[in-house]
């Protein structure tokens, strides 16, 4: 019986010591900007539909009919100037709204020169050349000229461990957060922490090179989401 209390004490201690390890491992893991296969899978569990709204979208931009992708063609379609139409900054928002709950969702932006992701508030102004900042009801990322840049006051230069084709979002309504993804490697981008409140919608820009930008859908042959590097 000694022998085996003393035996049970060394097989509890070495299970507290391998727990402790493999919490600090997470943790370094965590750090360098990978995100654990499984909080990515359970973020990918909010995964939500999202779809374009053309009488939101500047003049320029062009809407597919099941409202997936958008381009710019680069000159003024004859569309109704409406309180919801951007006419400055060339944005369309999303149809769905989000106000409470955790909502996750994918764009395919493929090898794009530029873009524009993010999500803005309902209250947000859209006319005119608003300063995109938290501030003005805007939390965007902006990709342009090879430089990654989360468009808060000031600005803040992000790095790049590779250049994305897939970014995800993570919308934490209950926190006020919002997080963007490279979705290829599970790689953390950024995060606007606090403060994103409000009736909030998916908010996206194409840039000008041509192609089509795509939001992915669950279930989609080229959504990646949970296909990933085995890091657990």
């Amino acid at each position: 019986m000694y022998f085996f209390k003393k035996n049970k004490v060394k097989i509890e201690y070495e299970k507290q010591r391998l727990e402790s390890e493999n919490d600090e491992l997470r943790k370094e893991i965590k750090a360098t900007g990978y995100i654990l296969k499984s909080e990515w899978i359970q973020m990918c569990k909010a995964f939500a539909r999202v779809t374009l709204d053309p009488e939101t979208a500047h003049p320029r931009l062009v809407v597919s009919a099941d409202g997936r992708c958008v381009r710019d063609q680069f000159k003024d379609q004859n569309v109704p100037d409406t309180p919801l139409r951007f006419d400055t900054w060339i944005f369309v928002l999303g149809r769905e709204s989000f106000t409470s709950g955790r909502h996750y969702w994918e764009v395919d932006v493929k090898e794009r020169n530029d873009w524009y992701l993010g999500v803005v508030s309902e209250s947000a102004q859209r006319k005119g050349r608003v300063s995109l900042k938290p501030q003005s009801g805007y939390w965007i990322v902006r990709w342009y000229g090879d430089e990654l840049t989360a468009l808060t006051d000031p600005e803040t230069p992000l790095r790049l461990r590779a250049i994305p084709q897939k970014v995800g979002m993570y919308l934490d309504c209950d926190e006020g957060r919002l997080s963007f993804y490279s979705v290829e490697d599970r790689w953390h981008i950024y995060t606007f922490n606090g403060g994103v409140t409000g009736k909030l919608y998916p908010l996206f820009e194409p840039g000008v090179d041509g192609e089509e930008l795509e939001i992915l859908q669950p279930g989609d042959e080229t959504n990646n989401s949970v296909q990933h590097k085995e890091v657990v």
